[in-house]
């Protein structure tokens, strides 16, 4: 798919003090982490370390708290900032895990069971939408800032929404800091990568900071209230149509030059080539406003300098969902050919999608 974002690009807020736990875990699990990180992690700790989160994920207790105590960061609770639930988002560690992969892992899958948003990994350094950067101390604290950057991308007409593109989550990890306070702190940065903001209730994973006694370690039930609202029930941004649902199939017409009235006036010059489209267009909350197509360059199809619009029956206006068709009818001298390349673009108010197309048939 071609892209090109025509919006302004938006920078998150950093937490300047992010989750921290100033002072070593008053009770610290028995299986608490030894004194290195990395390499030094010992079989048995790690064997235990999955075996508690292990216990974590299956918990089927219902979640503390209550459903209203979320916020969200950028955007109005009607219509927060949030990334497009139906795409993957990737993700990779920046370089070294520090041993953490299992409970960073874990995190990132507790946060895709709760906002209904699949994350992908990547290998270490990969250049993925979220970057995980971790950092040991020699202390028995755990901090950290995550949040996300989002694009507005502009429309023919109108203004954009706002699309979150890339997030990031950072961590330092002290040595002496308990499994139960590093799996708080990576919900509590993957609650912000997602569009959480802090919130004043203590019995909330996105509460301002750690309670070392009694670190959370799975989302409650504001945290999950919020996650739904920005995850795959708020709906599908933009959903592009299914490329397998794209045909579009042309023929060539006899030109006809017609006057207005019989001997007077300018004659009108009649197209040669009619195009007809169809596609199924996902349902997409809001619901798509414009759908428009271009021929493109088949030398260099990406580039749009040289994209060609054209001109639909009903005005440049196929909105809605379902399975779609318009026609477009265009004059001049070149004929219809097979192989010729298009793109459909098609608009709501968070941007558009591009899929490329080409020419099934050509009747004569």
């Amino acid at each position: 798919m071609w892209a090109r974002a025509v919006g302004t690009l938006v920078a998150s807020t950093g937490l300047a003090v992010g989750l921290l736990a100033a002072g070593p875990a008053e009770a610290a699990p028995a299986t608490s982490s030894p004194s290195t990180l990395g390499s030094s992690v010992d079989q048995a700790a790690r064997a235990a370390s999955e075996a508690m989160l292990e216990l974590a994920a299956a918990d089927s207790r219902p979640p503390i708290g209550r459903p209203g105590d979320y916020g969200f960061l950028f955007g109005d609770a009607e219509r927060p900032v949030r990334w497009n639930p139906c795409r993957p988002i990737t993700w990779a560690f920046a370089t070294d895990s520090l041993g953490e992969e299992v409970r960073v892992e874990r995190a990132f899958d507790a946060a895709s069971r709760a906002a209904g948003i699949t994350f992908t990994q990547l290998p270490d350094g990969s250049a993925a939408a979220v970057r995980v950067t971790l950092q040991s101390a020699a202390d028995a604290s755990v901090s950290g800032d995550g949040g996300m950057h989002f694009t507005t991308v502009g429309l023919v007409t109108g203004k954009g929404l706002p699309v979150a593109t890339s997030g990031y989550l950072n961590a330092v990890i002290g040595a002496g800091s308990s499994e139960a306070m590093r799996t708080s702190l990576y919900l509590h940065e993957l609650g912000h990568v997602l569009g959480l903001d802090h919130v004043s209730a203590t019995d909330e994973v996105m509460q301002v900071s750690i309670d070392p006694a009694n670190p959370l370690t799975r989302y409650s039930a504001g945290d999950l209230e919020g996650l739904r609202r920005l995850g795959r029930t708020a709906g599908c941004q933009n959903p592009p149509p299914a490329a397998e649902s794209v045909r579009v199939a042309g023929r060539d017409v006899k030109p006809v030059y017609v006057r207005s009235q019989p001997g007077r006036g300018l004659p009108t010059f009649h197209p040669t080539r009619i195009l007809s489209f169809e596609w199924t267009q996902p349902p997409a909350r809001p619901r798509v406003m414009q759908t428009l197509a271009f021929q493109v360059d088949r030398s260099n199809p990406a580039d749009e300098s040289k994209w060609s619009p054209l001109p639909f029956d009903d005005g440049n206006l196929a909105a809605g969902d379902g399975n779609m068709k318009a026609t477009a009818r265009i004059g001049g001298s070149v004929p219809c050919r097979d192989g010729d390349q298009f793109v459909l673009v098609a608009y709501n108010v968070y941007g558009r999608t591009v899929t490329p197309v080409t020419l099934d048939s050509c009747l004569r």
